[in-house]
């Protein structure tokens, strides 16, 4: 099954070295030394994969200023905006993957977890079991161990998939923005929310034959339509 995020560890993962110890100008990243080269090489890797539609979110033990810090690095290749979480503290890892789940609205086995320390992704991988641990052992080699997961496989890639990360932005600020209100009617009636009904278009067809493919929950015919059914369909004025 294709993956959807990749979730990233920070220190010795994203680039060389603590920040939190060795502040931000001591940590390896960057064309300035062959470490921080290898490091930057790595976020480029990571950066590429957003580019078909995988989301990026941070899992790290930190204080988040300082992961915020490291990020900012002048040499570093992502930064803070292309992360639709960033969970820096002291809680627990798998806590914290949960609760980047729940605020994409995606299951946990949607997840490939990227961390250097073997004991970070046996306990990830322990208590989340659907979670993908692969083993990242020297950094130069790991964009060889996720690539040759194959995790993140694409065949065809839409209009829509290249937006994911906005996407998923909205998603997790919308569950904050939930999580002020007590009451979930409360909070869907400050959406102010509508909805239009409209005969296909051409320009959505691929959306729309996408959908039916991974909507589960609301497909009550679990019928499933390639882009060509959604075409045929359209074209009969009696559907």
């Amino acid at each position: 099954r294709n993956k959807k995020a990749l979730v990233l560890d920070l220190d010795n993962t994203l680039w060389g070295g603590i920040v939190g110890d060795d502040g931000v100008d001591g940590i390896a990243i960057g064309p300035e030394v062959p470490e921080g080269q290898v490091y930057a090489e790595f976020q480029s890797y990571c950066k590429a994969l957003q580019t078909i539609g995988v989301v990026l979110a941070v899992d790290s033990k930190n204080d988040e200023a300082n992961a915020l810090a490291g990020l900012n690095h002048p040499d570093s290749v992502l930064h803070p905006d292309d992360f639709v979480c960033i969970k820096a503290n002291w809680d627990p890892k798998d806590q914290n993957l949960k609760a980047i789940a729940a605020e994409l609205s995606l299951g946990t086995d949607s997840f490939v977890f990227a961390d250097d320390n073997p004991a970070e992704r046996a306990i990830v991988a322990a208590q989340l079991p659907g979670v993908a641990t692969p083993v990242l052992d020297g950094a130069e080699n790991y964009i060889k161990m996720l690539d040759h997961g194959g995790y993140f496989e694409t065949t065809i890639l839409s209009g829509d998939d290249l937006k994911k990360t906005a996407q998923y932005h909205a998603r997790a600020q919308a569950a904050q923005a939930q999580a002020a209100f007590a009451d979930y009617g409360q909070y869907l009636d400050s959406l102010e929310m509508t909805a239009t009904i409209r005969p296909f278009e051409a320009v959505y067809m691929q959306r729309i034959a996408q959908l039916t493919n991974k909507s589960n929950q609301f497909n009550l015919t679990t019928l499933r339509c390639t882009e060509d059914d959604i075409r045929s369909m359209a074209e009969k004025p009696d559907w």
